[in-house]
């Protein structure tokens, strides 16, 4: 496992997001304060992957990592396993009674654009991540993860637990998978070996008067195979032979008893007859439709041209509307004369009012004259000058004014007013009826000759000419009394065809319906015909090959009749011939079958397995199975003596490889070679170990292995031999230091295909305890185990170690977050 990036949010000191970028980071270091969080970071890689922090005491306790000013803490590392990369995230909320564990997933990256989700629960990912690494989470705190703290526990765990670490870590299950797998191979071979022996005591040899009588059967069996070859293929073929002649003539009996039962039902007759019958009628109808059609077809030829007829009927009404046009014409000329005289009148009277009208103005005018000059004399003055004449007046007249005459002859003038009026109304009137009347008088005129014009047209067009009658070829006058007679003759003569021709086509559709008729009765029948004409169709192609008499009556009836009659005489003359041939075959049959029979019992006395009525072929096929059956018993009497030789060696050769893996699956079992190699891997541990502690102690001490237990010999004392339990804090801090480091070793040295690797560590503090010297050799000896492809990191806030890591993890604390700044050589990050 490498980690890639670390992302944490309410954790622990972390309360504000923070992203730790492991990218190029193979060798770096935690620095900052006591206190600030760096150890934080690898509580929360540990409780990424395994929902723990090592610090606590009891594992699976996720309260404590929530930042106290949180509710919620999440975490997410993104790792790689091989070259694969995963991510692990793990999102905790705080509740009235702790927390609890709101999400856990584990994410495998396929690209960039894609990835699957591996586990979605918790139990998911603790056990994916188990599979995954290929250690728990106590494992992984003693070999990836060196905890503040906790650097001694695989120094002085016990050796159970130690053992049980190792054998994760260098894949020593397959030993035990190995020896499982010898045990299991081992049983089965001594299963097998029981098995062939169980055969083997099965096999029955035979004896020779056993295989003597084999043989003697053999013989008779071959003898049976040879005979039936030859006479199998012609008994077959005899009873094949006279089975299809057999056949052929129960086909002929058949049909036989079919022509002696063949008739006509009596419905079938009946219907014949019908049909019969109407086809009489449909021929009477017939001849009477072509009379009448003959009939209808001379009326026709006899109809005058319709365009005639309907000028002679026009020419009758247009004679009718002239005689009565000019009835109306001389009404209307007597009420235009008498109309004419009333205006005359009405004129005169008119003429006199004006005249009385002007009188009566006159007499008006004169009055108001003499009124106007009686209005003036009251004012002259004898002396003065007249106002009307300016001569000088000599008198005073005396004034004579009369107003009632004056307005008398103003109501005479008014009188005669009216009466002009009056009478000029009425001469206007009766001048207006006269002339309307004269337009009537005029139009009247008209319309008759226009309908005179239109007759004359009508009757040249025509053509009454009769020379017969002395009739021109064109009419001079259409109203003469021999054109009226030439018409209404010429209108009876047409009226007389049309009534003619019109009884014709009556007959004609008469006689059509009478054909339709009978035509309708004969489709009535149409299902029973066809059952008749069916059925003498059937009858000839049911017995198509006897020859039957082709149709020579259009009567059904007599078809059927002389068909039935055919029937009966040919079956007679088949019955006979049938009789005969048939004893023939019978004869034959017995023969043949009597042949067979011979076989059948040798096939009994033999044991052949047949039936009772076997063919020739069943037989011969039933002694040829029979001689191959004992060709095979005789050839496995042969065999069995070879079998059981062969039994006996494979039993052997069994019984050898079961022995074999026996011992192979003790020697692995934890007992034997695997107690064998977990104790080499632990001297070889201790041995590498002590190499590094020569370094880190300078040559003072070394580590040995007493029993299953780790030492540590103080050379500086007389090679004295102490409990790694006895050590100080110092002294522990290398000599656990040394084991990690030959463990990092051993692991990418002895471990087998497919066991975990360590692709990173993690140091937890504990550098403080080393003086200068020492603390550069163990500087040294961190460097050259990072230049190896690992990744290592430690947690320090002892400047000198931390200037010699080339990546720098500065972690700080402020308003109630930690936060985490990258520094390099080169480059500042957060």
């Amino acid at each position: 496992m490498r980690p890639v990036r670390l992302e944490l949010t309410g954790f622990s000191a972390y309360r504000e997001q923070t992203v730790v970028d492991f990218g190029d980071a193979d060798l770096h270091v935690f620095v900052g304060p006591t206190g600030a969080g760096k150890s934080s970071i690898i509580d929360g890689i540990v409780f990424a992957l395994y929902g723990s922090v090592p610090r606590y005491d009891k594992a699976n306790v996720v309260a404590p990592v929530i930042n106290q000013l949180s509710t919620e803490t999440r975490v997410r590392l993104d790792f790689t396993v091989d070259e694969v990369r995963f991510a692990a995230v793990r999102v905790v909320r705080r509740t009235s009674k702790g927390a609890s564990t709101k999400e856990a997933r584990l994410i495998r990256e396929i690209d960039t654009d894609a990835e699957t989700v591996v586990a979605g629960t918790t139990t998911e990912l603790d056990d994916a991540i188990v599979d995954l690494l290929g250690l728990t989470f106590d494992q992984f705190t003693k070999t990836a993860i060196l905890p503040q703290g906790a650097f001694a526990r695989f120094l002085v765990d016990p050796p159970a637990e130690r053992q049980t670490l190792l054998r994760r870590l260098l894949g020593m299950e397959r030993f035990t998978a190995m020896a499982s797998s010898a045990r299991q191979r081992a049983s089965i071979a001594e299963t097998k070996a029981s098995t062939l022996a169980d055969q083997l005591d099965a096999l029955d040899v035979p004896s020779d008067d056993d295989r003597a009588a084999a043989i003697e059967r053999r013989d008779r069996l071959a003898e049976s195979v040879s005979a039936l070859a030859v006479d199998a293929p012609r008994i077959r073929d005899a009873l094949d032979t006279a089975g299809r002649e057999m056949a052929a003539l129960n086909d002929a009996a058949a049909i036989t008893t079919e022509l002696e039962a063949l008739g006509v039902p009596d419905d079938v007759a009946d219907v014949a007859e019908r049909l019969d019958a109407l086809a009489e009628a449909a021929t009477a109808a017939a001849h009477a439709h072509e009379i009448a059609r003959t009939d209808d077809a001379q009326a026709s030829a006899a109809l005058v041209d319709p365009t005639h007829v309907q000028a002679w009927s026009r020419s009758s009404q247009l004679i009718e509307e002239i005689d009565q046009g000019r009835t109306a014409l001389a009404n209307r000329q007597s009420e235009t004369t008498e109309l004419a005289k009333r205006h005359t009148r009405a004129a005169d009277a008119a003429a006199e009012a004006v005249e009385a009208r002007d009188r009566a103005k006159a007499d008006l005018e004169h009055r108001r004259v003499h009124a106007g000059a009686a209005a003036l004399r009251p004012a002259l003055i004898v002396g003065d000058a007249c106002p009307v004449c300016e001569q000088t007046v000599a008198t005073a007249p005396q004034s004579s004014l009369d107003l009632d005459d004056l307005s008398a002859a103003e109501a005479a003038l008014a009188a005669a007013d009216d009466a002009v009026t009056t009478t000029a109304t009425t001469a206007a009137r009766a001048m207006a009826d006269v002339d309307a009347n004269t337009a009537l008088v005029e139009r009247l005129a008209a319309d008759i000759a226009e309908t005179n014009d239109q007759l004359t047209s009508l009757l040249n067009a025509a053509s009454i000419a009769d020379p017969d009658a002395g009739l021109p070829a064109e009419v001079p006058d259409p109203l003469a009394k021999t054109v009226r007679k030439a018409i209404a003759a010429r209108l009876d003569t047409a009226l007389h065809a049309q009534e003619t021709a019109s009884a014709a086509a009556n007959a004609l559709r008469d006689a059509m319906a009478s054909v339709d008729e009978i035509a309708r009765r004969r489709l009535a029948l149409t299902e029973e015909s066809a059952v008749a004409s069916d059925l003498a169709a059937s009858i000839r192609k049911r017995f198509a090959s006897l020859d039957p008499p082709a149709v020579a009556d259009q009567s059904l009836s007599n078809d059927l009749a002389a068909l039935v009659a055919w029937a009966h005489e040919t079956a007679v003359e088949r019955r006979t011939v049938h009789t005969e041939r048939f004893d023939a075959l019978q004869s034959t049959t017995s023969s043949l079958l009597a042949e067979l029979e011979v076989h059948r019992a040798t096939a009994r006395e033999l044991d052949v397995e047949t039936t009772a009525d076997a063919g020739p072929d069943d037989l011969r096929t039933a002694f040829a199975s029979a001689l191959a059956t004992i060709d095979a018993q005789l050839a496995a009497l042969a065999d069995r003596v070879e079998l059981a030789a062969a039994l006996r060696a494979e039993i052997d050769e069994l019984t050898e490889t079961a022995s074999v893996a026996s011992e192979l699956g003790r020697l692995l079992g934890a007992r034997g070679f695997e107690q064998w190699l977990m104790s080499d891997i632990v001297h070889d541990l201790a041995a590498r170990a002590s190499e590094h502690l020569s370094d880190l102690a300078r040559g003072g001490w070394s580590i040995a292995v007493d029993g299953a237990e780790f030492a540590v010999i103080d050379h500086r004392n007389a090679d004295e031999r102490r409990s790694a339990r006895t050590l100080s804090g110092g002294e522990t801090f290398l000599t656990s230091l040394a084991l990690a480091l030959a463990l990092a070793d051993a692991v990418a040295e002895l471990s087998v295909e497919g066991a975990p690797k360590l692709e990173s560590m993690f140091l937890d503090e504990g550098f403080g305890t080393l003086d200068p010297e020492t603390l550069d050799v163990v500087a040294t000896a961190i460097e050259e185990l990072g230049a190896r492809g690992r990744m290592i990191g430690i947690v320090t806030h002892i400047a000198e170690l931390a200037d010699r890591i080339p990546v720098r993890f500065v972690v700080s604390n402020s308003s109630g977050s930690a936060s985490v700044v990258r520094a390099e050589e080169d480059r500042v990050s957060t």
